[in-house]
């Protein structure tokens, strides 16, 4: 998790490393959740407006997923 604390712009993003990061990014985005993929990695980013309810949502859809 990155966090800038040296900017008035605070966000942080979260990165799993995955083989079939691709396969996995898509299957998320059929779950109604963004992820960017890349460099074998899927990585969300939060910013202020994000809350707990949205941490659940990609919790459950990762759950729903399962290994890709």
């Amino acid at each position: 998790t990155t966090v800038s604390h040296q900017s008035p712009w605070r966000r942080a993003s979260v990165c799993i490393a995955h083989p079939r990061a691709a396969a996995l990014s898509a299957a998320l985005h059929a779950h109604g959740v963004w992820a960017w993929n890349g460099r074998g990695r899927v990585r969300f980013s939060f910013h202020g407006y994000n809350g707990g309810a949205d941490v659940e949502r990609i919790m459950g859809a990762l759950q729903d997923v399962g290994p890709c």
